[in-house]
């Protein structure tokens, strides 16, 4: 595993970008400890795996902007069509599991 980048932020969150099997990983710092050790076992998911490292920022960032949106009031189906410039139907409503 390698450290790309060690401080990346958006949104108020610090991530350290590490590139491991041929993927780019973007890991919070609240999951790595201070000698510098994951302190949790993480998935792809939750580090925004990709083959790209802009993808990985991108998604990482999109990420963090769904989340504030949600903790500001926002549904998940809201938050994932703003920040996917996407129009919130009834049809996107019922994927995220929500009444319409």
């Amino acid at each position: 595993m390698k450290t790309i980048i060690n401080h990346y932020e958006t949104r108020g969150r610090v991530f350290t970008v590490v590139h491991d099997q041929d993927h780019y990983l973007a890991i919070e710092d609240k999951y790595i400890d201070d000698a510098g050790r994951v302190t949790q076992q993480l998935n792809g998911f939750q580090m925004h795996a990709a083959k790209e490292l802009q993808e990985c920022l991108d998604r990482t960032a999109s990420a963090c902007w769904m989340d504030e949106l949600i903790e500001q009031g926002a549904t998940k189906a809201e938050a994932f069509c703003k920040v996917n410039g996407m129009e919130c139907t009834d049809l996107i409503r019922q994927m995220f599991g929500e009444a319409v």
